[in-house]
């Protein structure tokens, strides 16, 4: 690819990665690039930056960092309507992408890789919340302090029920893909990783590396307990068939082969298949499951006796409120994801294990 107007949006973490920025530059401008340079200041910055860049008629966007930024990038991109290219040169803590990608890992041969590729299509999967299975009495309380006809109206819609014990389902999809939806490249995790990678401490991630991982997980198995899961899929008539539930330590849907870059959970999974892999970590006896924990998260191996394997284009998956979510090593909060009536009732219902 020659010839191309590009962006280059930079995650600065400790620093390091500046040092490369004019040997890069000095690649892309070789190629004929025009290329504009940002530097991430602050958390939640690159996707805005990507999605400006996308708005403002780049031809390219490049994320220099790890598996965070690239995902921003992505998004920020998507979020501008999809029609730019996306790059990627890899220098943060984790790199699954470049691996899984065959990237090179110096950001200088990782240009030169970029201004000699062929742009092609990849699949992406979306976490998208469909629904909040809610007490009844918090819809109550919710109902109580907004405007009282138009809920008694869309409840008359909904045919909720309202009595004590009960639960009541809201869904509200969106009218189109935006903000309330959120695409991943590698995997999104729902369980202990997400409860562990959201207590990673930063600084000595970036000191460190991957063993911040490791020591967080040390702190952070002992509190986790299995918690219950659906898993439906979508079938051809739009309805959705139920392939599992049961109690689990850890959900992992994955559109790629690897899992932590060196754990292949989905091998028979391509970027391009159009199918997402699901690999479960059940729950059984305590001392099983503890010891299958340990051993995914920090050995980084799996027992297949222990796991079960889905596939599918179209996934639903239940979980309580509480649960922790990542998507591509970052985790995600829930009311990011909420309408204004999910939030309402999330909050009033107190307890996010019961939702």
């Amino acid at each position: 690819m020659h010839g191309k107007r590009a962006s280059l949006i930079v995650n600065l973490r400790s620093g390091h990665t500046v040092l490369k920025v004019p040997e890069i530059g000095a690649v892309l401008n070789a190629a004929d690039w025009k290329t504009d340079v940002y530097l991430k200041e602050y958390s939640g910055e690159t996707l805005q930056l990507a999605e400006q860049a996308a708005r403002d008629g780049h031809d390219v966007v490049i994320g220099y960092g790890g598996d965070g930024t690239i995902n921003a990038v992505v998004n920020g991109v998507l979020y501008a309507g999809g029609k730019r290219i996306v790059g990627d040169i890899p220098g943060g803590t984790f790199n699954e992408w470049a691996g899984e990608t065959n990237i090179p890992r110096d950001p200088v041969k990782a240009a030169l890789a970029l201004v000699d590729s062929v742009a092609c299509k990849i699949d992406l999967g979306f976490f998208q919340v469909t629904g909040l299975a809610v007490p009844a009495h918090a819809m109550g309380r919710e109902q109580s302090e907004s405007e009282e006809n138009e809920e008694a109206e869309q409840a008359e819609q909904m045919g909720k029920r309202g009595e004590t014990g009960e639960t009541e389902e809201i869904h509200e999809k969106p009218k189109k893909a935006g903000k309330h939806r959120q695409y991943f490249l590698l995997h999104a995790g729902i369980g202990v990783d997400a409860a562990i990678m959201a207590h990673i401490n930063k600084p000595l991630k970036y000191e460190v590396g991957k063993i911040a991982f490791d020591l967080a997980g040390l702190k952070e198995l002992p509190r986790q307990r299995p918690f219950p899961v659906e898993i439906s899929s979508l079938n051809t008539s739009g309805k959705l068939d139920l392939l599992w539930k049961g109690q689990a330590w850890q959900v992992i849907v994955n559109n790629s082969r690897l899992y932590a870059g060196t754990i292949t959970l989905a091998p028979h999974a391509y970027i391009d298949d159009g199918i997402l892999d699901v690999t479960v970590i059940t729950a059984g006896g305590p001392l099983a499951t503890l010891e299958e924990a340990v051993s995914f998260l920090l050995l980084h191996t799996v027992d297949t006796t222990v796991t079960r394997n889905f596939r599918g284009p179209h996934l639903s998956i239940s979980v309580p409120a509480s649960i922790e979510l990542e998507l591509d090593g970052s985790v995600v909060k829930l009311k990011d994801f909420l309408r204004k009536k999910e939030r309402k009732a999330l909050e009033y219902a107190g307890d996010a294990d019961k939702v």
